[in-house]
């Protein structure tokens, strides 16, 4: 197959959509392919995905925008931390951090919080053994613990309850929020741990937009877990005006 070839050919046809669907891309193949079978033409969109040709952004969706998948950069700190918290941990902790935040904020800020998400059940628990660690550690504080405790605090490590079927990713032995978990749960916790600290949501999810493959159908699915969907729904219409 010439991949050039076929490309151009569907950018001709394609010109003026930022995403498109399986039927669409089909359609526009099948005029370059006249004789294929559908099955025919299913293996040659997986070898254009293979080649980095096309993009899939969501549930039978496609883009020509190519854009590199988020590989989040886990600190020393954050794997200290993470090691230890595992320890008293039944089964393996999400871990994620401001620095994360901070990669796709305008404003990105000093501080470093470790948010640990564990089982709701084992919480206390895990707080109760990790008492002993040096750094200032909170158990799913409230908005007035986090107004008057944690805030003035620049290094912190927070234990909040975690959400089954939440996106994340292995790096190394530390598993980690893709990119979506990492939107969503931005926004959940906005309002209790970002905004206060001055971080923007609408910056954060326009430049992950911008810079990463966001699967936009896996972030509103993890955005109806977190019972948050239609407002991530009208953020994300709103960016895109």
């Amino acid at each position: 197959m010439n991949f050039q070839q076929l490309i151009d050919h569907l950018l001709q046809r394609l010109p003026a959509k930022t995403a498109f669907s399986t039927i669409d891309l089909k359609e526009a193949m099948r005029s370059y392919f006249p004789d294929a079978a559908d099955t025919s033409l299913s293996w040659r969109i997986n070898q254009l995905k293979k080649e980095n040709l096309i993009q899939q952004v969501g549930r039978g969706l496609y883009s020509f925008d190519f854009k590199p998948e988020y590989k989040p950069a886990i600190n020393m700190r954050t794997k200290r931390a993470a090691n230890r918290i595992s320890s008293f941990c039944s089964y393996t902790p999400i871990i994620w951090d401001t620095a994360m935040l901070n990669s796709l904020s305008d404003d990105p800020k000093l501080l470093h919080w470790v948010f640990v998400e564990v089982g709701r059940a084992e919480l206390n628990a895990i707080f109760s053994q990790a008492l002993q660690f040096s750094k200032k550690l909170y158990a799913n504080p409230d908005n007035e613990t986090v107004s008057r405790y944690l805030l003035p605090v620049d290094e912190a490590i927070i234990l909040i309850p975690q959400v089954s079927e939440t996106p994340s990713i292995q790096q190394g032995d530390i598993s980690t929020l893709d990119i979506e978990g990492l939107l969503v749960n931005a926004y959940w916790h906005y309002e209790r741990f970002f905004k206060p600290i001055g971080y923007d949501i609408e910056s954060i999810f326009k430049n992950a937009l911008n810079k990463y493959n966001v699967n936009s159908a896996k972030l509103l699915r993890f955005a109806a877990r977190r019972d948050k969907r239609n407002e991530i729904e009208q953020l994300l219409n709103t960016i895109a005006l």
